[in-house]
Parts: structure tokens; C-alpha cells; sequence
């Protein structure tokens, strides 16, 4: 029977000396798993972070051209306001000088038409009511065509925007040419 009992031990002790034997490969294993998961894992945080710096590089460059084509646009636009002004001015004073030949060329013709009667004096107030009315209308043909320009200044601007706006966002092609 001892040596029943010994032999029994003997048996349990090799068993569980196994047993500890495939505990340690088992979790050697793991341990190597867990090793190629870390790396794996390395790796893959380190392409993301690549993607994500290269993105946000690409982003950088995107926003400086489109603030470098919306700063163009819109010193086009204001390097032309002088130029609209002026030629608003121009038109103006030409207005100017016609609606005053026109009031003197009145003048004159009434004191002509003063000596002819009153015929002569309703013939010279019709007249000098259109030479007024044909000064008012260049003015206001001055002041429409310069406003027409400032519209197709304001509508170069704008498509200046519009397009480096596009150009950012990679979308369709470009909204409207140069002039």
C-alpha cells in the first residue's frame, strides 16, 4: 500500500509538474501575442499619425492659397476704386458744364425773346427746360454707369472669392473667368 501511495504521489506530482509545464508555454505564448499586438499597435498609431500630419500639411498650404486669392481679389477691387471714382467725377463735371452753357444759352435767349414778345419768351422757357432736362439725364446716366461699374467690380471680387473659395475645397471647376 506505501508503495501504492507513493507511487499515487509520484503520479500527481509528474501531472502537475505537466500541467505547470503547459501553464509556462501557454503563457510564454500569450506573452509573445501580446508583444506582436503592441507592435502592431505601434505601427498602426504611427501611420495615423503620419496621415494626420500630412493632412493637416496639406490643409496649411490649402488655406494660405486660398487667403493669398482672397487678399488678390480684393486688392484688384479696391486698387480699382480710385479709377471708378474718378471717372464718376469726370462724367460729372462734363454734366456740370453742359447744365451751365445751358443756363447761359437760356439767359441769352431770353433777353432776345424780351424784345420779340411773349411767343419768343414760351419758345425760349421750352427750350431751356429740355437743354435742363438732357443735363439731368447724362447725370443720371453718369451716375448709373458708374454704379454698373462698381456692380462689375463688386461681381469680379466676388468671383475671385467664390473660386479661391473652390480651389480650397477642391470643388467644381471655377465660377466665373477674368475679365
Amino acid at each position: 500500500m506505501i508503495a501504492l501511495a507513493t507511487y499515487w504521489r509520484e503520479a500527481v506530482s509528474l501531472a502537475l509538474v505537466v500541467a505547470l509545464g503547459a501553464q509556462q508555454v501557454r503563457v510564454s505564448n500569450a506573452k509573445g501575442e501580446v508583444a506582436e499586438l503592441k507592435a502592431a499597435d505601434a505601427k498602426r498609431i504611427a501611420a495615423q499619425a503620419t496621415a494626420v500630419q500630412q493632412e493637416e500639411q496639406k490643409t496649411a498650404t490649402k488655406e494660405h492659397t486660398h487667403g493669398t486669392d482672397t487678399q488678390v481679389a480684393s486688392d484688384t477691387f479696391t486698387a480699382g476704386e480710385p479709377a471708378r471714382v474718378a471717372g464718376l467725377q469726370r462724367e460729372l463735371a462734363a454734366v456740370e458744364r453742359l447744365r451751365l452753357a445751358a443756363e447761359r444759352r437760356a439767359a441769352t435767349d431770353r433777353a432776345k425773346a424780351a424784345a420779340d414778345g411773349a411767343a419768343a419768351v414760351r419758345a425760349q422757357d421750352r427750350i431751356a427746360e429740355l437743354e435742363a432736362n438732357a443735363a439731368e439725364g447724362l447725370r443720371v446716366v453718369a451716375e448709373h454707369r458708374a454704379a454698373v461699374e462698381r456692380r462689375d467690380a463688386e461681381v469680379e471680387l466676388l468671383c475671385g472669392v467664390v473660386n479661391a473659395d473652390r480651389r480650397l475645397m477642391e470643388a467644381a471647376p471655377e465660377a466665373c473667368q477674368g475679365p
